[in-house]
């Protein structure tokens, strides 16, 4: 009886640790692997450990950049940014370079289920998050309004939504100065650990017979 006890507390205790999947904050301070990223450095694929990909110009045609900026600074700098934030990740080329409103894509390697994060700076009211299935389809959005300071945006219970795999970034456009902080998103657990949490009910459910 000891010994059943101890397998059903572990299994248990386990369902209850994965039955959230985990949860990751990119803050463009650090990598995934812990390594400083540099103020001017690009941003791409430093968060690959966390299954997460970078690109930019997630649109094209119309009014869109084509060079939108993919640099973590701390120095390049816009009204409503304070040091507290350290490392931004960039939303334009350069005042006298920008050609259009930019646009960031945010792959993850497998489902999310939740998401947030920050737009620091002077937004005109048009930076927004829209989120995609692995296909490309249209799941759905928020937009943050306008004004100096930090501008919080963020989704939850995504997996009862759809399968959302893609977040498109657009910090702002083109008269504006928006950098974007601390992305915190977290994956659908695996179904292998949905299954464990399953097993621990069906423990406690004998046990308790």
């Amino acid at each position: 009886m000891k010994k059943f006890s101890a397998v059903l507390a572990l299994v248990t205790a386990a369902g209850s640790a994965l039955a959230v999947g985990p949860t990751f904050t990119i803050n463009f301070d650090q990598d995934s692997a812990g390594n400083n990223i540099a103020s001017g450095a690009t941003i791409s694929n430093q968060y690959a450990g966390w299954g997460v990909a970078f690109t930019p110009n997630a649109f094209s045609g119309g009014s869109w950049a084509t060079n939108t900026d993919m640099t973590a600074t701390s120095t390049d700098v816009g009204g409503g940014y304070t040091a507290v934030h350290k490392n931004v990740l960039h939303s334009f080329g350069g005042w006298l370079s920008e050609d259009g409103d930019p646009s960031i894509r945010v792959d993850f390697a497998t489902a999310i289920d939740a998401i947030s994060m920050t737009f620091v700076g002077d937004t005109s009211g048009v930076s927004e998050v829209g989120l995609y299935d692995a296909g490309g389809s249209f799941v759905t959005s928020g937009i943050v309004g306008a004004g100096s300071g930090d501008k919080t945006v963020s989704f939850t219970g995504l997996s009862g939504l759809g399968v959302v795999r893609i977040g498109a970034i657009l910090p702002g456009d083109f008269f504006d100065w928006v950098g974007v902080d601390d992305i915190r998103f977290t994956y659908v657990p695996a179904p292998a650990s949905l299954a464990l949490v399953g097993l621990g009910g069906l423990f406690a459910g004998r046990r308790r017979r």
